[in-house]
């Protein structure tokens, strides 16, 4: 298509104003922003062929500019991929998290402390003091036979 016969470039929905610099339109039904205020802007090729697939009635993926190939006013599909891995990893993170929360409580109530980097490790109970004169439980194996030791009176 020869250059003289080409419409102007013009933004498709000039319903909406950006909501930054308030004099610009919306590039998109579903942004806020012109072109000129967005974040990651787009070069004007990118513009241009934004602008001439919505001529078309095409929509364009809000993050790459690319065509939206998943439907009505929806991410394309490696924009799609790439924010779903990013909300799993977020997600798992979350459950991680909470399951140490839960098992720090759990061996705290228990009296075992509880190092996140390692295993949990049993807290050392303080040595009893005897009392001179006073026979000790032992423990012993089962099956295994003891002498009975009378305690000495001091």
């Amino acid at each position: 298509v020869p250059a003289t016969t080409r419409p102007p470039l013009q933004v498709p929905y000039p319903g909406k104003v950006c909501s930054i610099c308030r004099t610009n339109f919306v590039w998109k039904k579903t942004v806020d922003r012109c072109f000129g205020c967005c974040r990651n802007k787009p070069g004007p090729k990118k513009i241009a062929a934004v602008i001439e697939r919505a001529a078309r009635g095409i929509d364009s993926c809000s993050t790459c500019y690319g065509e939206a190939d998943r439907g009505d006013n929806k991410l394309c599909t490696v924009c799609y991929g790439r924010q779903k891995g990013k909300n799993q990893r977020h997600k798992a993170k979350q459950r991680a998290r909470k399951a140490r929360e839960a098992a720090e409580a759990i061996f705290k109530g228990l009296g075992i402390a509880f190092d996140s980097a390692s295993q949990p490790q049993a807290v050392a109970p303080e040595p009893a003091v005897e009392s001179p004169g006073v026979a000790t439980p032992s423990v012993q194996a089962p099956g295994v036979e003891t002498l009975d030791i009378p305690a000495v009176a001091t």
